[in-house]
């Protein structure tokens, strides 16, 4: 018998989806029976470790290290001596599945969200196109999603979800898996817990759908700020702060007059002089999803919408790190007195640099409300053209 091209394409689908299913239940048993005092964060550490003492000269972020060919090549070949035989066979089986061990790491805690909710068999939502309409969408801060009780559709799923579910579903599809921020998986917690601002797009033809979420880190849990991580702070950071830039940071109105005084504006300048720390706070993982156009807009609105609900909460200064141009030009637009750089850095040697910064809330605030997207649109075109000309 020989099968067409459909039935081949459906039947090799199936077989890669066993065997991927076959990989998280051994992975399961292995983590339960033969290693029970470990995680999958401890192994990952062991073998980065390992790698790093093999290639001494190995930078960047997690994927440049565990995802260059010389990783690769060390992995497939050469097990840990501290783990069970069992591991090797797991971490060559995530390299052949899913191309490294950390994308398979990935795809497991996807899988437990799944499973937890007996959602396996979804798929994404199937939603051609929704509405760029501004009024089709509406926000809200929620101060502890881990009690939230409600069920949300996402554009991940085609099953609701339990909100701190759906919101680390959302994480992992679009800062892990897609954009391959490993750094997240070891801090996956806090994407089921504290403080986040909600985007919804609302239709007579649908139950609400999350569309954006992003994460507040208020002032007392800045133990867990990505601002204040060893890396963020480490002496490759290049200092973009001036003398010119403390009367922008003095005027969101956190700050004592103490601040004129300093001669050099680092970190611990900045955190010294906060005089009014709970109006202070850090915006993580800000996630936008759907096809590429819709997330264009839904970037301009999510900001929109967030810098609303800061003003809502009393925030007034929002630690940022961000590497998207497109909200960085946004930013250069509205001026110095609704964002200031405050360091930046090239993480891989890619020539992208990554932006440590400042919202300031209410004058940001102020800027979305009195643009919409067409002007956005414009903006960015703008931007896009300028950009070009410099190539």
């Amino acid at each position: 018998m020989i099968l067409s091209t459909s039935a081949y394409n459906q039947q090799t689908s199936q077989w890669d989806s066993q065997q991927k299913i076959f990989f998280f239940q051994t992975v399961q048993r292995v983590l339960l029976q033969e290693l029970p005092t470990s995680n999958f964060a401890d192994l990952v550490n062991l073998r980065q470790k390992n790698i790093l003492y093999s290639y001494p000269y190995s930078d960047g972020d997690l994927a440049s290290i565990f995802e260059s060919s010389q990783a690769i090549k060390h992995i497939l070949s050469t097990p840990m001596a501290d783990c069970p035989t069992n591991w090797h066979s797991i971490e060559i089986s995530a390299i052949e599945l899913f191309g490294s061990l950390l994308a398979g790491w990935a795809e497991y805690e996807r899988y437990l969200i799944l499973q937890k909710n007996q959602a396996l068999d979804s798929i994404e939502l199937n939603i051609m196109s929704l509405s760029l309409d501004e009024k089709k969408y509406y926000s809200e801060y929620v101060s502890n999603i881990e009690k939230d009780t409600r069920y949300f559709t996402t554009l991940h799923c085609s099953i609701p979800l339990p909100l701190a579910d759906a919101i680390s579903l959302i994480n992992l599809d679009t800062f892990v898996i897609e954009q391959k921020w490993y750094e997240i998986l070891f801090t996956l917690h806090l994407s089921q817990q504290g403080s986040h601002v909600l985007v919804f797009y609302h239709d007579k033809d649908f139950s609400p759908i999350l569309v954006s979420t992003a994460l507040i880190q208020h002032w007392h849990k800045r133990e867990n700020w990505l601002s204040f991580d060893p890396f963020f702070k480490n002496p490759k950071w290049q200092n973009c702060l001036v003398k010119d830039s403390v009367k922008y940071l003095y005027q969101t109105g956190v700050f004592s007059e103490k601040i004129f005084d300093a001669k050099l504006y680092n970190d611990s300048i900045i955190e010294d002089n906060l005089s009014d720390t709970d109006a202070v706070c850090e915006i993580l993982r800000l996630t936008v999803s759907g096809r590429h156009r819709f997330r264009i807009f839904l970037i301009f609105l999510c900001q929109k919408h967030l810098a609303k609900q800061l003003i809502a909460i009393g925030k007034k200064l929002s630690y940022t790190i961000i590497e998207s141009p497109l909200m960085l030009d946004l930013y250069d637009f509205f001026g110095k007195e609704c964002y200031l750089n405050h360091s930046c850095y090239d993480i891989n040697n890619s020539n992208i640099k990554t932006y440590k910064g400042f919202w300031n809330n209410q004058e940001i605030n102020n800027k979305f409300k009195n643009i919409n997207y067409e002007e956005y649109k414009l903006i960015m075109k703008y931007y896009k053209i300028r950009r070009d000309s410099f190539e």
